[in-house]
């Protein structure tokens, strides 16, 4: 690049023997894995700290926490092969967004996937998965409309280079471009400013229920959240609560089952106990997805607890079988009321 640049995101380097090839020695150079790398980070400016979340990364994810002066964020630079199931790399995203919640976040992937929401000329069936993906995880695309494609070759032309960022950073983002400039790649160099703010913190915004606390509520609420705990997990009466519930939860196999149950005696006993805060017109307006339902929340919770629980089914085919066609049927579930409540917004 001709202007300077302080931390690059690659997708699909140059390769010799597996590793990437061409970096000067002088930058920072972070890579994963042991197979063909097609995702790397390289940090040249020397004031930024950086750090690989090993964790997370392998050869076709890179995931670094930055950090210069008050600014710390992870950055993720991601390849999403064709071939390859895109909700399965959903999911490796879904881990990133976890470890970075709060944090601030900024992802530079090749998705492979088009859609008009990214100012492409269509969406395929990938394009619509991962524009869902980005709606309900509430991470926002900052993708400008230009006269340039992101990727260019002799089958034709599309917008499959795609940057998010959550809320922290799509406030710093600034400026994103899709150059002109010769890349040697099918794919166009796109660029972005973050810019400087003195007052950057971890702020998140909680946009789910909010209830109106008092401590006559909080009274009600103990008497509420037993009658509900019992109720639940069928204690009885004459049941010592703590150490039958105590027993309950070490002997239970499906620990994803025993959280999901304290979670919904929890929200029961909150709206028997306290009045529900309404949110204003400006609050409403406020939010990255102004159609987003307090009910997409609760069943995006409960399909990912279910995802879990069968992507945690290693030993009994039958059961993983069993919890995968449930999974698989709750995520057609939440899928189409995403769209429904999208299309009646």
């Amino acid at each position: 690049m001709e202007a300077a640049v302080d931390i690059a995101f690659i997708q699909e380097p140059y390769i010799y023997q597996n590793q990437v090839a061409g970096i000067l020695r002088k930058h920072r150079l972070f890579a994963c894995g042991n197979g063909r790398k097609r995702a790397a980070i390289v940090v040249i400016n020397k004031q930024i700290d950086a750090l690989l979340i090993s964790q997370l990364s392998e050869e076709d994810i890179v995931v670094v926490e930055i950090i210069q002066g008050n600014l710390k964020f992870i950055a993720a630079s991601i390849y999403l092969d064709i071939e390859n199931e895109i909700t399965m790399d959903l999911y490796k995203i879904e881990n990133i967004l976890q470890f970075a919640k709060g944090r601030g976040l900024i992802v530079a992937m090749d998705s492979n996937a088009r859609s008009k929401t990214w100012h492409d000329v269509l969406t395929n069936k990938r394009g619509r998965i991962l524009e869902e993906f980005v709606i309900s995880n509430r991470i926002h695309n900052v993708n400008e409309d230009s006269k340039l494609t992101t990727f260019e070759s002799n089958r034709g032309t599309s917008n499959i280079d795609l940057t998010v960022a959550d809320n922290k950073m799509a406030t710093l983002l600034r400026k994103w471009q899709c150059n002109d400039q010769e890349s040697f790649s099918n794919h166009r160099i796109n660029t972005f400013q973050l810019e400087k703010s003195k007052d950057i913190t971890n702020e998140y915004n909680y946009h789910g229920t909010k209830y109106i606390t008092s401590e006559e509520g909080f009274k009600k609420f103990d008497d509420y959240f037993i009658k509900e705990i019992k109720n639940k997990f069928k204690i009885t009466e004459k049941e010592n609560l703590d150490n039958t519930l105590y027993v309950i939860v070490t002997s239970e196999t499906d620990i994803e089952n025993a959280i999901e149950k304290h979670q919904n005696s929890v929200t029961a006993a909150c709206k028997k106990s306290f009045k529900v805060r309404k949110l204003s017109k400006k609050t409403i307006e406020k939010r990255s997805v102004p159609w987003w339902t307090e009910e997409l929340t609760i069943m995006r919770k409960k399909i990912n607890a279910i995802r879990r629980r069968y992507q945690r089914t290693k030993h009994d085919n039958n059961l993983r079988e069993a919890r995968k066609q449930q999974y698989l049927q709750e995520k057609r579930k939440y899928e189409a009321s995403l769209r429904n409540t999208k299309m009646h917004s």
